[in-house]
């Protein structure tokens, strides 16, 4: 649902790229941009690689789009907007209170856009981790503690896929193998083809889990990994969908219990990655120690 919202960066924000950034990071669809330079325009562009970017004032796509020096790629994220564009009015103090009226108005929308009446950053945050979560187990209702867990639950976690873009950029960073970082070298590899690092897979384990069921419980931190099994590799455009199952929950007598859980992706129906460990859930009561 995420990615068919977006914000409205307003013209008194000190920095347009790092806010669009940090929509697109958020995984945001668009940004609107009341501006009359095309000055913040190019930064919001140039800072993301995904974000539509949706100029408000007149004439100025065409502007952008006379510019020699601009990239296609950039030139093919900018639309001007509708009357789907016209914002929703969001009090930043109360961001939980919009989800009601967010769900109506995408109903019949194919997108819609947000303004928020007040500073930005934590309830940007906000709107997208705990009102346009992608699981039902998003903080909407009451945290679930470790008496709300039973062996066997299963918590669907949503999805995620990885662009090339995303693959390369991460491995650069963090895991820079040939097979992961150019995709002339990926012919040579074993495999043959550009794939994800695997700490990159499990990034996105990670990603949607937290954002799928972590942050509806009352956890305390995490315990440590007892397996993990990479599948397939995950190659650019791969659709990722992540399933958590309770497979055991230990209470413990400082009222902080153990919780095993067997986590998945799959991608197109075939298993990617298979995982077990251990969080730390909070108990509603202290168990009785004679």
């Amino acid at each position: 649902m995420i990615d068919r919202v977006g914000v409205v960066i307003p013209t008194e924000a000190d920095d347009p790229a790092g806010d669009a950034r940090r929509l697109e990071s958020l995984g945001f669809g668009h940004a609107v941009l009341p501006h009359d330079s095309v000055t913040p325009i190019l930064l919001a562009l140039g800072a993301t690689r995904r974000l539509r970017i949706l100029p408000v004032a007149a004439g100025m796509t065409n502007r952008l789009g006379a510019m020699d020096d601009l990239p296609q790629a950039s030139l093919e994220r900018l639309a001007e907007p509708d009357a789907n564009d016209r914002p929703l009015l969001v009090d930043p103090a109360d961001v939980l209170s919009a989800r009601a009226s967010i769900s109506r108005s995408l109903i019949n929308r194919p997108r819609l856009t947000v303004g928020l009446t007040g500073p930005h950053a934590s309830a940007v945050r906000e709107l997208a981790l705990d009102v346009l979560a992608d699981c039902p187990a998003g903080p909407s209702t009451s945290l679930l503690y470790a008496e709300d867990l039973t062996v066997g639950q299963t918590f669907d976690l949503g999805e995620h896929q990885l662009t090339e873009d995303d693959i390369v950029s991460f491995a650069e960073r963090f895991d820079p193998l040939d097979f992961h970082i150019d995709p002339h070298l990926a012919t040579a590899s074993p495999l043959g083809i550009l794939c994800a690092s695997g700490v990159h897979t499990q990034a996105v384990m990670q990603r949607l889990s937290a954002r799928g069921l972590h942050r509806a419980l009352a956890i305390v931190a995490g315990r440590g990994m007892l397996g993990m099994r990479l599948r397939r590799p995950v190659t650019p455009g791969l659709v990722l969908r992540g399933t958590t199952e309770i497979t055991d929950v230990r209470p413990r007598a400082n009222g902080r219990a153990i919780v095993t859980v067997r986590s998945t992706l799959h991608a197109s129906g075939d298993l990617v990655l298979e995982q077990t460990g251990e969080i730390v859930v909070q108990q509603r009561r202290h168990l009785q120690v004679e």
